[in-house]
């Protein structure tokens, strides 16, 4: 799984964390995946986000 993400580009401290701690939670998984999916597309798409955008997408 994390060659995957490395090979898409996904920054190896937020995928070493995000990935078992989505495993981890089980019910709250779905709303951190897709919480990191946002990040990762903003990352992907080169969208700087401040830290009042981060906390509204949490």
């Amino acid at each position: 799984m994390y060659d995957g993400l490395d090979r898409y580009g996904v920054i190896p401290l937020i995928s070493r964390f995000t990935t078992p701690l989505c495993s981890a939670m089980k019910g709250d998984g779905p709303a951190i995946f897709i919480t990191s999916a946002v990040l990762f597309v903003a990352q992907q798409a080169h969208v700087a986000l401040d830290v009042g955008q981060v906390l509204v997408v949490l």
